[in-house]
């Protein structure tokens, strides 16, 4: 079960491992957590979506859609084998896509009127929650940003707040269950 601590993230029920605080310190000085946020655009487009099959049930304010599922809504792209919609009156409130992997991507703005860049991720499990501005990878998380890739069993993407938090799972199947960060060599200076 999740819950949400003191400082408002969801955790799991296991201790929080201080070496999860170092990525985010890592992540923090390198500038990757604060350099990004969602296009502010974005919010303001259409949701579309794609699929083999769609279930609605417009009391709950819920749709599930199944095959070959794209939702997209301005740059962001999420592709599933499954997908929940959950909306009210005043639209979009959480996406949650299951696959093998589910899929996200979105452009994300820079600080300081820099280039765009792609942010994109994969895991069996993906959580968009509109409302909160959040991205939850679950199972075999990866998220990726220029050189930049995490790989841990979980990965919560504040995009609003500009904060990461990534979970290690020592059940994950082929991997020591670590949170993993590749950080890219620094870009070669022109004279």
């Amino acid at each position: 079960m999740c819950a949400r601590n003191t400082n408002g993230w969801l955790v799991g029920s296991r201790v929080w491992d201080r070496r999860c605080g170092l990525w985010l310190l890592v992540l923090g000085l390198l500038g990757l957590a604060p350099r990004v946020g969602a296009l502010p655009e974005d919010g303001a487009q259409p949701v579309e979506i794609a699929a083999d099959r769609v279930e609605l049930d417009q009391r709950a304010g819920e749709a599930r859609y199944l095959g070959r599922v794209v939702v997209t809504q301005g740059s962001l792209r999420i592709e599933a084998d499954q997908v929940r919609i959950r909306s009210d009156a005043n639209g979009l409130k959480a996406v949650e896509a299951d696959g093998d992997p589910a899929r996200y991507r979105q452009l994300v703005a820079t600080e300081a009127g820099g280039e765009d860049q792609e942010l994109s991720g994969s895991a069996a499990r993906i959580l968009y929650q509109a409302d909160e501005r959040t991205i939850i990878l679950e199972g075999n998380a990866q998220l990726r940003q220029g050189g930049h890739w995490f790989s841990a069993g979980r990965i919560l993407f504040d995009v609003g707040a500009r904060q990461l938090q990534a979970t290690a799972d020592p059940a994950q199947a082929g991997t020591d269950g670590r949170v993993r960060l590749v950080l890219p060599p620094p870009q070669a200076r022109a004279p």
